[in-house]
């Protein structure tokens, strides 16, 4: 069974909440960078392919750009976008129902951390 990195991630950012310590920003850096590599291996059907996983990584960018800036409305309002292209993706049956909850669950899994860090400051 292969583990993707989104598993990795999610499992990073359960510990780090968990953890007596603050969750920092650059927690949260990692933990993107981890999804965004498992974001660019998404399966996506039709001729747009590229195109749809370019928008979804364009997406986890602007979030994780806004986060290093302790900006926390603009990961929430990133994040938001990503999730609702996601679930576009995934009713228009261009990625499949499993992944498509999967990047869903994940990015809630990265605003988690990014609002820990926010709490922590």
């Amino acid at each position: 069974m292969r583990v993707s990195g989104h598993a990795f991630a999610v499992v990073a950012v359960l510990v780090t909440a968990a953890s007596a310590g603050a969750t920092s920003i650059e927690d949260c850096q990692r933990v993107m960078a981890q999804f965004q590599g498992d974001v660019s291996q998404l399966a996506v059907s039709g001729g747009r392919a590229a195109k749809d996983r370019g928008d979804l990584r364009t997406q986890l960018r602007v979030a994780g750009k806004a986060g290093s800036h302790s900006d926390f409305t603009g990961v929430n309002k990133a994040l938001d976008a990503f999730e609702q292209q996601a679930k576009a993706l995934q009713k228009s049956g261009r990625v499949s129902r499993f992944d498509g909850d999967r990047i869903v669950r994940s990015a809630e899994a990265v605003r988690l951390c990014f609002e820990r860090a926010e709490q922590g400051r």
